[in-house]
Protein backbone atom coordinates (compact mmCIF):
# COMPACT_ATOMS: atom_id res chain seq x y z
CA UNK A 1 0.00 0.00 0.00
CA UNK A 2 1.48 2.94 -1.27
CA UNK A 3 1.80 6.23 1.33
CA UNK A 4 -1.44 8.51 0.94
CA UNK A 5 0.00 12.85 0.46
CA UNK A 6 -0.70 13.43 4.11
CA UNK A 7 1.27 10.45 5.19
CA UNK A 8 4.40 11.63 2.46
CA UNK A 9 4.25 14.82 4.62
CA UNK A 10 4.68 13.47 7.68
CA UNK A 11 7.04 11.25 7.16
CA UNK A 12 8.98 14.10 5.14
CA UNK A 13 8.40 16.29 8.53
CA UNK A 14 9.35 13.75 10.33
CA UNK A 15 13.09 12.96 8.58
CA UNK A 16 13.75 16.50 8.42
CA UNK A 17 13.59 16.99 12.12
CA UNK A 18 14.92 13.81 13.04
CA UNK A 19 18.17 15.28 10.69
CA UNK A 20 18.31 18.36 12.64
CA UNK A 21 18.50 16.18 15.89
CA UNK A 22 21.38 14.63 14.73
CA UNK A 23 23.11 17.32 13.47
CA UNK A 24 22.49 18.64 16.95
CA UNK A 25 23.65 15.59 18.62
CA UNK A 26 26.65 14.96 16.62
CA UNK A 27 27.99 18.77 17.79
CA UNK A 28 27.21 18.14 21.47
CA UNK A 29 28.79 14.89 21.22
CA UNK A 30 32.07 16.66 20.01
CA UNK A 31 31.71 19.11 22.32
CA UNK A 32 31.06 17.00 25.41
CA UNK A 33 34.08 15.22 24.16
CA UNK A 34 36.17 18.08 24.30
CA UNK A 35 35.40 19.12 27.22
CA UNK A 36 36.36 15.74 28.83
CA UNK A 37 39.97 15.57 27.09
CA UNK A 38 40.16 19.07 28.77
CA UNK A 39 39.28 17.99 32.26
CA UNK A 40 41.50 14.97 32.06
CA UNK A 41 44.53 17.29 30.75
CA UNK A 42 44.01 19.75 33.29
CA UNK A 43 43.89 16.76 36.16
CA UNK A 44 47.19 15.53 35.14
CA UNK A 45 48.78 18.73 34.66
CA UNK A 46 48.16 19.02 38.31
CA UNK A 47 48.74 15.48 39.46
CA UNK A 48 45.84 13.91 39.80
CA UNK A 49 44.86 11.48 37.75
CA UNK A 50 42.88 11.33 34.28
CA UNK A 51 39.63 9.88 35.40
CA UNK A 52 38.08 9.28 38.31
CA UNK A 53 35.86 5.85 38.12
CA UNK A 54 33.00 7.37 40.75
CA UNK A 55 32.30 9.77 38.02
CA UNK A 56 32.04 7.33 35.11
CA UNK A 57 30.03 5.12 37.21
CA UNK A 58 27.60 8.24 37.57
CA UNK A 59 27.35 8.51 34.35
CA UNK A 60 26.46 4.95 33.54
CA UNK A 61 23.79 5.04 36.04
CA UNK A 62 22.41 8.09 35.40
CA UNK A 63 21.83 7.10 31.95
CA UNK A 64 20.77 3.30 32.29
CA UNK A 65 17.81 4.94 34.96
CA UNK A 66 16.69 6.86 32.04
CA UNK A 67 17.20 4.97 29.13
CA UNK A 68 17.22 1.96 30.08
CA UNK A 69 20.55 -1.01 29.03
CA UNK A 70 20.63 1.27 25.28
CA UNK A 71 21.69 4.35 28.00
CA UNK A 72 24.39 2.44 29.62
CA UNK A 73 25.83 1.71 26.29
CA UNK A 74 25.00 5.29 25.24
CA UNK A 75 27.58 6.42 28.09
CA UNK A 76 30.59 3.63 27.53
CA UNK A 77 30.71 5.48 24.03
CA UNK A 78 30.63 9.04 25.37
CA UNK A 79 32.88 8.12 27.42
CA UNK A 80 35.21 6.51 25.20
CA UNK A 81 35.09 9.60 23.46
CA UNK A 82 36.47 11.76 26.29
CA UNK A 83 39.31 9.47 26.74
CA UNK A 84 40.04 9.61 22.99
CA UNK A 85 43.55 11.39 22.34
CA UNK A 86 43.04 14.53 20.30
CA UNK A 87 46.31 13.92 17.91
CA UNK A 88 45.03 10.51 16.88
CA UNK A 89 41.78 10.27 14.90
CA UNK A 90 42.35 6.03 15.61
CA UNK A 91 43.73 5.56 18.87
CA UNK A 92 45.03 2.11 19.71
CA UNK A 93 44.62 1.14 15.47
CA UNK A 94 41.19 0.93 16.14
CA UNK A 95 39.56 1.84 12.74
CA UNK A 96 36.23 3.10 12.62
CA UNK A 97 33.62 0.91 11.14
CA UNK A 98 32.79 2.36 7.43
CA UNK A 99 29.40 3.93 7.39
CA UNK A 100 28.10 4.14 3.59
CA UNK A 101 27.76 7.68 2.56
CA UNK A 102 24.11 8.94 1.86
CA UNK A 103 22.14 8.65 -0.93
CA UNK A 104 21.36 11.70 -2.70
CA UNK A 105 17.46 12.29 -2.56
Amino acid sequence: MADEPADTETIASCRHRIDEIDTAFIALWQERAGLSRRISALRLSGGGTKLLLADEYELLRRFRGAIGMDGALLATLLLRAGRESVRSPHPAGRRPVPVPAPEDA
